[in-house]
């Protein structure tokens, strides 16, 4: 078995593990695919942003794809509330100077960005794998914030959803629209911007 295909092998199996454990905040039924990932990263320019977060990285399928186009002075900052998807990431990513996995909520980017030196850097993209509904509303009302702040500097903002109609409503206060499907992923996801 080769070292990629290893790798898919313990994300799959930490995926279904959190997942018999917390569905809800889970949110998925299985793992986000490669054509999703990619899909997720359309329109981002990575040649010249230099801080990129990620809200809900999971098992790091985004976060891998985000890594493999990601300048090399670009800081990718992780927020995965989960302890152990953010251990299981700790792990996977601890020889990477320039990622840091933090262990809170979506909600506290500015004080994270604080603690880690980052908050003189521009936020050029925000990519979120979080199932929306299972976030508490203080969180997600400071969460959203951190996004309009952020695009209305010219961040990007990417996330994903099986129902549209049923997600676009938490962000009725952003300009998010439908940027592309994704057929090939369980089941076949949505992939929603702004910028």
């Amino acid at each position: 078995m080769t070292t990629k295909k290893r790798a898919r092998s313990s994300d799959l199996l930490k995926f279904l593990s959190r997942y018999f454990s917390h569905p809800l905040r889970v949110g998925a039924v299985a793992p986000s695919s490669r054509y999703l990932a990619r899909a997720m990263m359309e329109g981002i320019d990575f040649d010249s942003t230099r801080l990129i977060v990620e809200f809900g990285p999971g098992t790091g399928i985004f976060t891998d794809e985000i890594i493999a186009r990601m300048h090399q002075e670009c800081m990718l900052v992780t927020i995965e509330i989960d302890p152990h998807y953010a251990e299981y990431l700790r792990g996977k990513y601890h020889e990477r100077s320039n990622v840091v996995v933090v262990e809170d909520s979506a909600g506290n980017l500015e004080p994270i960005l604080d603690r880690y030196n980052l908050s003189d850097r521009e936020v050029g993209a925000i990519v979120s794998g979080l199932p929306t509904p299972a976030i508490p509303k203080p969180d997600l009302t400071r969460m959203i914030s951190s996004i309009r702040r952020n695009t209305e500097t010219g961040a990007k903002f990417r996330m994903f959803t099986y129902a549209p109609s049923v997600m676009i409503p938490y962000y009725d206060w952003l300009p998010i629209r439908t940027l592309s499907k994704t057929w090939r992923n369980i089941p076949p996801a949505y992939v929603l911007g702004i910028n």
